[in-house]
């Protein structure tokens, strides 16, 4: 017998309300992981979005498999960034869009950071994710060897590789967050054929550097 439409208008808020519960959670672990980084827990995220951690985990097994779906967020925007900057007119001006904007991102998540050096806690999806923004940098630099405006010897794995450095620099100069800009200016001042006369932002001084060099993680993480 067809359910009754009593029975119907039940259910819809039921299911409305379950959407609405995994939209906030999500929202939330995206805030908590930006903020705090890997070692938050499904408590914090939680208070966070104002449920229980009994519906975190109606709508999430677990602690990585929320993490794997901001991770997915995370991912798209690069790979939508990545393919807006192959519509740029000039290949250089694309890369560049490309490197501010993603690294920019990863100087406001710390998670995004700290994943950076342990890709292997996204499993096989994160592989899959990482592999389809591998393809569409390889097209990014590929478009610049073409118009001659990056060297060609640059590949795109020099990508990925200067954004594990620029994270790392991230983690180290906390207090001053513009510092990445520099060094990114100088990566692509570098790879470019020739490169439009940009001054650079500010060198670091003496103490700064000292401090950078001095960096200890271990004091930087919570108790």
């Amino acid at each position: 017998m067809s359910p009754q439409p009593s029975a119907l208008a039940s259910r819809r808020p039921q299911r409305r309300d379950a959407a609405q519960n995994r939209g906030r959670i999500l929202a939330a672990a995206h805030e908590v992981f930006a903020e705090q980084g890997l070692s938050v827990t499904l408590d914090n995220i939680a208070h966070h979005a104002g449920v229980g951690v009994g519906t975190i985990y109606r709508n999430y097994p677990n602690k990585g498999t929320l993490l794997a779906e901001v991770m997915a967020d995370i991912t798209h925007t690069a790979i939508a960034t990545a393919q807006e900057a192959l519509t740029f007119p000039d290949a250089w001006e694309g890369l560049r869009h490309f490197l501010h904007e993603t690294v920019g991102l990863q100087a406001r998540h710390r998670a995004l950071r700290e994943i950076m050096f342990s890709p292997d806690k996204l499993g096989a999806a994160g592989h899959a994710q990482a592999q389809e923004l591998t393809a569409v940098l390889q097209s990014l630099t590929e478009r610049g060897h073409a118009q001659g405006k990056v060297r060609a010897d640059i590949t795109h794995q020099d990508l990925r590789v200067l954004h594990l450095m620029l994270s790392a620099l991230l983690e180290r100069s906390a207090g001053q967050p513009e510092l990445w800009i520099r060094y990114a200016e100088l990566f692509l001042e570098a790879v470019s054929v020739r490169p439009p006369p940009r001054p650079l932002p500010p060198a670091p001084g003496e103490e700064d550097v000292a401090r950078l060099l001095a960096w200890n993680p271990a004091k930087e993480s919570p108790a």
